[in-house]
């Protein structure tokens, strides 16, 4: 059978114990998919991403506000600028640096990697950046407010 680059299967621990969900089926595919092979099994916590309802609030709050101050500034056209713009402002990581000549490449994690208390604080990093820097106040997800017309 033809090898697949990578098998996906979730387990759990629960009094030092490992169990895997569809354990025969796991190892029926890693025998076929990787026969006589060196395999690396990796093994990590799973992690809530954010989620929908956090989302939601960042595009449909967060962003157009933040889009309408710009606009007015004549710094961006639309949310995916502002997005852009918050995302490498908070998101940016370091990916390699090196020691001999000092360089250092970026890359910037996108939102679908947060997990749910991490996209917590990156809202809460935008919220308290736009108002020390722009003095713009963004409700708070359970903050009533009112749209004037």
């Amino acid at each position: 059978m033809a090898s697949k680059a990578k098998l996906t299967y979730f387990g759990s621990t629960k009094g030092g114990r490992v169990k895997l969900k569809n354990k025969d089926k796991f190892t029926r595919e890693v025998a076929s998919y990787f026969e006589d092979s060196d395999i690396v099994i990796d093994v990590y916590k799973k992690k809530r991403r954010r989620s929908l309802p956090q989302n939601a609030y960042y595009w449909g709050v967060i962003i157009v506000i933040l889009t309408d101050y710009f606009k007015e500034l004549g710094q961006v056209r639309n949310g995916d600028e502002t997005h852009s713009i918050l995302a490498y402002k908070f998101l940016k990581i370091v990916v390699i640096a090196d020691q001999e000549t000092g360089e250092i490449i970026e890359r910037v994690r996108s939102t679908t990697e947060l997990s749910t208390v991490e996209f917590c604080e990156y809202i809460d990093n935008i919220i308290e950046w736009a108002r020390e820097m722009f003095n713009v106040k963004i409700p708070a997800p359970n903050e009533q407010t009112s749209i004037e017309y």
